[in-house]
């Protein structure tokens, strides 16, 4: 909430609380506007009071309208302020998702993502190379969707912008693939076969099959993350 202290006139005094520190002060921040001689006395009020809107979401979320704030740079806020509540992986797959889909969208105002955007920008993911040369899957499109989504549920309910256009866009239907989840002979048997290959593929499979992690999170392991005998902490993603 904004508190308005008027010192003249056409002086007001804005301030402005987000919370509470560690020592349990507020967390206060203040700006004197003075308005333009060009509003008249009768508008002066409701100049003051949409100032006073501007300032507090500026404070409080990093941005201004939605027609000033181009999607990169809320998202970027995004993730910054939502940083603290993520696992590393979690964020570190935001962080992903996002870096691939900022040129698609990223320099377009919050207030002009519509429907129609997002569906283009789908149409654009689609045609990525994948593995094998292949295009990328659709679930692989359907989750920078959903990163995006997240982006923009988070505007709506800071009432940056009046809906998310991410719920309104067409998604494509298609069967999800059905998962191949080895038997414990053909873990064996893989086991066996990789005994005399570099130790590379021996650590990779061996840590595969015993810990679960997926292929981003196991490529991204490091040494320091060993962090006892048959024990390891997942940090990152790639």
């Amino acid at each position: 909430m904004a508190y308005i202290k008027k010192k003249s006139e056409r002086k007001f005094k804005i301030t402005v609380c987000n919370g509470y520190k560690v020592n349990g002060q507020k967390r206060m921040k203040a700006q004197t506007i003075t308005v333009p001689s060009s509003v008249p006395k009768r508008g002066i009020q409701q100049y003051v009071m949409a100032e006073a809107e501007r300032i507090e979401k500026k404070f409080k979320y990093g941005v201004e309208e939605s027609d000033q704030t181009h999607f990169e740079q809320y998202a970027e806020n995004w993730l910054k302020r939502q940083e603290p509540f993520f696992k590393a992986t979690t964020y570190a797959g935001y962080k992903r998702n996002l870096d691939i889909v900022y040129p698609l969208i990223g320099g377009i105002p919050l207030a002009k993502l519509l429907p129609m955007t997002l569906e283009e920008m789908c149409e654009e993911l689609r045609k990525r190379p994948g593995r094998g040369g292949n295009c990328i899957k659709e679930t692989t499109v359907q989750k920078y969707l959903e990163t995006v989504s997240s982006v923009l549920e988070d505007a709506k309910k800071n009432d940056i912008i009046p809906f998310n256009p991410a719920h309104r866009a067409r998604k494509k239907h298609f069967e999800k693939e059905v998962q191949h989840i080895p038997q414990k002979y053909e873990m064996s048997k893989l086991m066996r076969t990789i005994q005399n290959e570099p130790i590379l593929y021996r650590a990779y499979y061996t840590l595969a099959i015993t810990t679960g992690l997926r292929r981003g999170e196991l490529c991204a392991l490091q040494w320091r993350d060993i962090t006892g005998a048959c024990e390891l902490t997942v940090r990152r993603s790639r």
